[in-house]
């Protein structure tokens, strides 16, 4: 193989091109042709390999060639087709390989020249030589791509996807969404939609894919997964997620891998396209003696043969001794790796072992070189070849190697001064990631405090204390940052969360065993046990700390609140808030977030929406809230307007909820809490489909049994709306026998939710009774059926053990379980009754409104039709009465306004029947409406036919196949 003439081609160059500088570089200098190597796309690190060794990627050969072509014109040398000649790789030449590997070599190169869909995967142990047989490949193959998926996978994902084309943010996003504490399916899950991304551009790309696989790998930290959720290896990940997806489709595939495990085997014939998984030989002498000549041609044989004896036939272990053998001496056969003897790479390589770790894989390069103390540009080959220059990342070609080859060394103290430079560098950057790690490596205790971080840092940072074992006082601090992040979040369970806890109640500091008991007690209200929770309070003190004081109180306030009484709670909240004044400056505002949340949340318990309202909206944009807080306010917003009948308002309170718990890692429980909500209001949208998608989101969620009952609950009406009314009851049964259980350990919420479930499988009873699906307008009993007086005794026996509580929640069971029991009546005047004790427990407008409608249909039934318009007039007023609450003139209750159009339709029939016939022409128009205009005209046709006017009610029903009921809902479900 001749020597490539990158030297002479430069000295050529360098005595035509007139003196010019660039950038304060002379152009076509080393440094000059680094920079613009780099601005051109390329690895500007490569360079000198390039210039001086003819090592380095095709696609940095061709840049360079390009580039000395442009500088050949501009002297007046011509086409630059001597630059082209020179930087074209050996592609026929793979002597260098050894036997087994050229066979391989051979018969991936023929497939590729044919054209053929080539798949080819081979396995071979770390140093078998599998970068080799790759880096021969690419050199033969312009074009094609090299990935190395093995440690961290993340930033050469993040570089396929930017060389596919794809959306830059693909990855840190997918990795923003994993969180460990998520159920193990639903991390499985993105990771597949990130692969399905990734195979989507790799099967428009045309070269070659070249893929190494190592072992030992993960995404972003996270462990790797299948799509079922199951933990993999890094070789199962790349088949389930990359290889098969493209087994026939996409370029030509040539994969190595250290390991064949979790690869279907060849027997099942799962293997597909792929056929077989190839071994490659261990290198022989012969090999390793030609390896460390190719790299090494002048070294005596002597040596060469001391570098194989060494490296006992592994070609890691050669590219290691080969690489360091210029700044080695008198190196013992046995050794496991050579001592450095070179002080300057022994500093070097100590740079790199504080900068790159596994929580920062890679790193800003003047972040680096600000450690480095220089420009990376500046130090030897020998020390650059140890990085990876991406753009302004800069990584390790091998992060194992620095540690250990330091490992000899005792370098604890220089290595915790660096750590202190770093953490200045990072502070200075207000990178508070990199700050606590540096901070806890540099034993820089002092500024420990400063540093609020969150996430995966902090979780980082608290296993270490655990296994290093630091000072107390830097535990505790870690342990109540914990504390705090998963308080915040709602993951009182989590098993870091308890042994955060755990440390801190083992604290000789009585403020810090109070601060604890605090959280311990929040955890006891978060399970709704309650009783526990204020006898914690009262055992445990409030220490003497503001802080702690402030939280005490809220947690007090919130155990009064829960236990019903919130006149009670808000008093507790303006102790908080006296404590909170005496906080120090930096925690005082985060305390006064929480009380102002709280507030409103009891001022919303009241029934007091003037204030409840403009509270949670300010909550939603409080600039000192945390994206938790103002999510947790967009969830209470969302609920108040659906209860205030505000729901295409309550919908985007609730959507804005759903996504920042998502974004910002809230627990499992309490983003099923609020997808369930959600999707309530979606029903009473009439959006049953999204509502459908929503509940199967919240019901999917890997949740504690109780709120796993909570949504199934909520899926219960949703599945009545649908018709679907077997899955109804199996999910009420189901939810019904949760809440029964729990009722020994949280008696108040489990008997409120047990009762509830109850009604609403009285629902499902009572559709399945009238024979219509539960969806607003809906025509009372006319006669009676055996599931309805099923209903009417569920009904009967919810509404005698409500408990005598003004709570709003109560209130609206009441009002609910009355009307219920209205509709469920054949007999009128029992009806009538039922509707109304519904008027009479209702507490604020909206109640009202709905109460009225309830009695305006039991007295249609009842033939009392003058007194039904005036109970329509009253629905309506108190309609507008609920949307003023909201500061609108109109409410927003499409389901209930379809109803009171119909029962007003009905009302007015025999008084003006062109004027009542244009109403509902009208309503039949209103897009608002549209998802219950098939029940509106299907009950309006059945009054028509009542009143004799049968033309009119075939307008609206007449099918030559289906019967008039029937007729009215396909018809316009078809217009849909």
């Amino acid at each position: 193989m001749s020597t490539p003439a990158w030297p002479d081609l430069l000295r050529r160059l360098r005595a035509g091109l007139s003196v010019r500088r660039d950038g304060g570089k002379v152009v076509g200098s080393l440094r000059w042709l680094e920079d613009e190597l780099g601005r051109r796309g390329g690895n500007s690190a490569a360079l000198r390999n390039i210039v001086y060794r003819d090592i380095g990627t095709p696609e940095d050969k061709r840049l360079l060639q390009e580039i000395i072509s442009d500088l050949e014109l501009e002297a007046g040398f011509g086409s630059g087709r001597a630059a082209v000649d020179a930087a074209k790789p050996p592609a026929e030449d793979s002597s260098h390989l050894s036997l087994g590997k050229r066979r391989l070599y051979r018969r991936f190169l023929a497939g590729v020249r044919r054209q053929k869909p080539v798949r080819m995967l081979v396995v071979a142990p770390p140093g078998a030589g599998k970068t080799i047989l790759v880096d021969a490949l690419s050199q033969a193959l312009p074009g094609s791509l090299r990935l190395r998926l093995e440690g961290d996978l993340a930033p050469d994902l993040e570089r396929l996807a930017a060389r596919m084309g794809l959306e830059p943010s693909l990855v840190t996003r997918t990795l923003g969404a994993l969180d460990e504490r998520a159920a193990y399916a639903v991390n499985g899950a993105l990771q597949q939609e990130l692969s399905r991304a990734l195979v989507l551009g790799i099967s428009q790309f045309t070269h070659p894919l070249l893929i190494r696989v190592g072992e030992n790998s993960t995404l972003g930290g996270h462990p790797l997964r299948l799509p079922t959720g199951e933990a993999c290896s890094a070789a199962a990940w790349v088949w389930y997620h990359l290889l098969a997806p493209l087994a026939q489709q996409g370029p030509a595939l040539f994969v190595a891998l250290s390991s064949a495990d979790g690869l279907p085997s060849e027997s099942s014939g799962e293997l597909g396209e792929y056929r077989e998984v190839l071994p490659l030989p261990s290198p022989s002498l012969e090999d390793a003696r030609k390896f460390v000549r190719a790299k090494l041609p002048y070294l005596p044989p002597a040596d060469v043969e001391r570098i194989v004896r060494q490296a006992g036939r592994d070609y890691d272990a050669l590219g290691l001794l080969t690489l360091l053998s210029a700044v080695t001496e008198n190196i013992e056969p046995d050794a496991p790796l050579p001592p450095v003897r070179d002080t300057a790479l022994r500093d070097f390589l100590l740079v790199l072992e504080v900068c790159f770790s596994p929580e920062f894989p890679d790193a800003e390069l003047s972040f680096l070189e600000a450690l480095l103390g220089g420009p990376l540009s500046e130090r030897r080959d020998l020390e650059r070849a140890f990085l990876e220059v991406t753009g302004q990342l800069v990584r390790p070609t091998r992060p194992e190697l620095p540690g250990r080859l330091l490992a000899p060394l005792n370098l604890r103290k220089p290595a915790a001064l660096l750590h202190r430079h770093a953490l200045q560098l990072a502070l200075e950057a207000g990178n508070s990631a990199r700050a606590l790690h540096h901070a806890l490596y540099g034993e820089a205790w002092d500024i420990l405090p400063q540093l609020q971080t969150s996430g995966t840092a902090l979780d980082l940072a608290w296993k270490t204390a655990q296994a290093v074992g630091y000072p107390a006082e830097v535990t505790e601090h870690l342990a109540r940052l914990l504390v705090a992040e998963y308080a915040l979040r709602g993951q009182y369970h989590h098993p870091e969360m308890l042994a955060a806890l755990e440390t801190l109640g083992n604290s000789n500091d009585e403020n810090v065993r109070a601060w604890a008991a605090v959280k311990q007690a929040e955890a006891l209200v978060n399970d709704a046990q309650y009783a526990e929770a204020r006898q914690l309070l009262d055992s445990s003190g409030a220490g003497s700390d503001p802080v702690t004081q402030a939280e005490h109180a809220l947690s007090r306030a919130a155990v009064t609140r829960w236990e019903g009484r919130p006149e009670q709670a808000y008093a507790l909240l303006d102790e908080a808030e006296s404590f909170a004044a005496m906080a120090s400056v930096d925690q005082a505002p985060g305390l006064q977030v929480k009380i102002r949340l709280w507030r409103s949340l009891c001022t919303k318990d009241l029934g007091d929406w003037q204030q409840a309202l403009p509270l949670l909206e300010q909550m939603m944009q409080e600039p000192g809230a945390s994206p938790l807080q103002r999510a947790r306010a967009a969830y209470q917003l969302g609920d108040a307007l659906m209860r205030l009948g505000q729901q295409s308002l309550a919908l985007q309170s609730l959507e804005v909820a759903v996504q920042g718990l998502e974004t910002h890692r809230a627990g499992p429980d309490e983003q099923s809490r609020v997808m369930a909500r959600l999707a309530t209001v979606l029903r009473r949208l009439g959006r049953l489909s999204e509502a459908q998608q929503m509940i199967e989101r919240a019901i999917a969620l890997d949740t504690d049994t109780f709120t796993h009952a909570r949504a199934l609950s909520e899926a219960v009406p949703l599945y009545a709306a649908q018709g679907d009314l077997q899955p109804a009851l199996l999910a009420g049964r189901q939810a019904w026998a949760t809440f029964s259980e729990a009722e020994s350990v949280r008696p108040s919420e489990a008997r409120y939710r047990r009762l509830r479930v109850e009604y609403r499988v009285a629902l499902a009873y009572l559709a399945r009774g009238l024979q219509v699906p539960y969806l607003p307008p809906m025509g009372g009993a006319q006669i009676d059926h055996p599931d309805l007086v099923h209903a009417r005794t569920l009904l009967l026996s919810v509404q005698g053990s409500l408990p005598d509580n003004q709570a709003d929640r109560l209130a609206s069971l009441r009002v609910d379980v009355s009307l219920a029991l209205a509709v469920a009546s054949p007999e009128p005047m029992q009806a009538q009754a039922h509707a109304r004790a519904a008027v009479a427990a209702a507490v604020h407008a909206y109640q009202q409104a709905q109460a009225r409608i309830g009695l305006v249909e039991a007295l249609l039934r009842g033939g009392q039709h003058a007194a039904a318009l005036l109970e329509v007039g009253r629905a309506y007023r108190a309609a507008r009465q609920a949307a003023q609450l909201t500061g609108h003139t109109e409410w927003d209750e499409p389901g209930l306004q379809a109803w009171l159009v119909l029962l007003e339709f009905g009302a007015s029939l025999s008084d003006d029947l062109s004027a009542a016939w244009s109403q509902l022409q009208l309503a039949l128009q209103d897009q608002r409406l549209r998802p219950f205009h098939g029940a509106l005209a299907a009950q309006a046709g059945a009054m028509l036919t009542a009143a004799g006017q049968d033309d009119l009610a075939a307008e609206l029903t007449a099918d030559p196949l289906l019967a008039a009921s029937d007729a009215a809902r396909y018809r316009f479900r078809v217009a849909e």
